[in-house]
């Protein structure tokens, strides 16, 4: 009976996953049929693949000895999107305080520093600093947390406003 067994059961975008099976004898015909439409490299007895499109994707081989029933092996893989980089703005400001934001994504949490400094780990997409004095600048880092693709960070500086009497 084939068995294929893959190196990772989730990946990301563009990760190669390498199939290798046992089980074959030395006479036959096999078939190996993904459901994903962009896939690499179905040639040997180990299989490369490689997805460029996130979603989970069925992977399988047909082994088919003539006379014989034909024997399949199956292995489901999902693919996933990395996060995106923050894209961060300073939002509005103040003479106490700064209020950053940045690009909304599904799903992700964000760690926040704030110079440096770790401050929160949130899911909204603003993070506001108070009780800062005119004219302080502060710099905050934006982490986008992806434990199976890998973190994206953007850090941007920003200024509280100064109050300029007339």
């Amino acid at each position: 009976t084939p068995e294929i067994s893959p190196d990772a059961m989730i990946v990301c975008v563009g990760d190669i996953v390498t199939f290798t099976h046992t089980g074959i004898p030395d006479v036959g015909n096999e078939t190996w049929i993904t459901s994903s439409p962009d896939v690499d490299n179905l040639s040997a007895a180990t299989r490369e693949l490689a997805w460029n499109t996130p979603g989970t994707w069925d992977v399988s081989l047909t082994y088919a000895i003539p006379g014989c029933m034909p024997l399949t092996s199956a292995a489901i893989i999902e693919v996933r999107d990395s996060v995106k980089t923050p894209v961060i703005s300073c939002a509005d400001s103040g003479t106490d305080f700064i209020l950053w934001n940045w690009d909304a994504q599904t799903g992700v949490d964000y760690e926040i520093l704030i110079d440096g400094s770790p401050e929160a780990i949130i899911t909204e997409t603003e993070f506001r600093l108070d009780n800062l004095s005119q004219g302080d600048m502060r710099v905050i880092t934006v982490i986008a947390k992806d434990d199976i693709c890998g973190d994206k960070t953007a850090s941007l500086p920003c200024v509280a406003n100064v109050c300029i009497t007339p």
